[in-house]
């Protein structure tokens, strides 16, 4: 099972995840993170890094960059 998504030089993984994830970004940038309903459940200003989503509940969420918009699951 591949738990690991990459769009161009973009990563987040665990990819689902029980836990929470880890971004990876070619560059510098701000990352929305959304919930299935549309909520933003988190935003990191001027990052190529982070960690996050421990506390969210399982389920589908959806991060917007700079570049593509990748999803994420939570399982």
């Amino acid at each position: 099972v591949d738990n690991h998504t990459a769009t161009s030089a973009y990563e987040v993984y665990p990819n689902p995840s029980k836990g929470g994830f880890i971004f990876n970004a070619p560059e510098v940038q701000t990352v929305e993170i959304f919930d299935s309903k549309g909520k933003q459940v988190g935003i990191f200003k001027d990052v190529k890094t982070f960690e996050y989503g421990e506390h969210l509940p399982a389920g589908s969420y959806v991060l917007k960059t700079n570049g593509p918009i990748i999803k994420w699951l939570k399982e």
